[in-house]
């Protein structure tokens, strides 16, 4: 019998809900409206990767706040995207009206998504950015990644690297903090987000799951997905200023991002 995560998930939305507009604002901060309209919101190694997304169907799960869904609406993609927060959905949809780019967002858990999104209708399934640790259950994702897939449809991941998740500063010196093989394992985090600097506004307690790069390629593998692309790059400027503070010159050579895409 499958484990029952729905605790832990709903926690994680009351969670995401609540850090939902010091998120956005952030976001705000640094991508005015006027500039929501450019396909250049998503990284360069995305946009790569995706091709050609014109009048393509495209579902973008764990979507947050939808700078990205909008980008991909830019890019001339007939987006659905999905977010398990309300509030994150709520903002998603003012933003892609003031952006004047039509998207359809879904307020929904990732594992229970409305029939017709997993109904293979999609040419392309994307997610991407800090997504893979709020993933309770590999398989369960992976083919509901892959029935959403129409025939020859693509599915594009790309999320920090794991190996990145290990490793922590310690009196200016970068050190492995944590196990990369204990896989699947629950972390209960304290509240507070150090890569949204939310000053202390966060009080909800959230749950994070390990996962190896291994077992994210073996388990959409397995669904019979073909993977044709695993890329690993480096540790970016802006994660070595969030993550390595006091040991950037120390982060260059360290992984950072990995991209994968997989055809049904």
């Amino acid at each position: 019998m499958d484990k029952d995560f729905s605790p832990i998930t709903q926690q994680n939305r009351r969670a995401w809900n609540e850090i939902a507009d010091v998120r956005a604002a952030r976001w705000a901060e640094k991508l005015p409206t006027d500039e929501l309209r450019t396909a250049e919101n998503l990284p360069s190694e995305v946009r790569a990767a995706l091709g050609d997304v014109s009048a393509k169907r495209v579902l973008h799960l764990q979507c947050a706040t939808g700078e990205e869904s909008i980008a991909l609406a830019a890019l001339g993609a007939r987006v659905t995207a999905v977010d398990i927060a309300d509030r994150q959905i709520e903002l998603a949809r003012q933003r892609a009206v003031d952006a004047g780019l039509d998207v359809a967002f879904v307020a929904a858990d990732v594992y229970a998504l409305p029939s017709h999104l997993q109904a293979t209708n999609f040419d392309v399934v994307y997610t991407g950015g800090g997504v893979m640790t709020w993933l309770p259950d590999l398989v369960r994702w992976a083919k509901i990644v892959e029935r959403a897939l129409a025939p020859g449809g693509r599915f594009v991941l790309v999320d920090e690297h794991p190996v990145a998740q290990t490793l922590s500063v310690e009196d200016g010196r970068i050190v492995m903090s944590d196990d990369y093989f204990q896989c699947g394992r629950v972390v209960e985090g304290e509240p507070g987000w150090t890569h949204f600097n939310d000053r202390g506004q966060a009080t909800e307690p959230k749950y994070e799951f390990v996962w190896g790069l291994g077992e994210v390629v073996t388990t959409i593998a397995a669904t019979g997905l073909v993977i044709e692309r695993l890329n690993e790059y480096p540790t970016s400027v802006e994660d070595q200023e969030w993550r390595y503070r006091g040991a950037v010159a120390n982060a260059i050579g360290l992984p950072g991002m990995f991209l994968l895409v997989a055809r049904k």
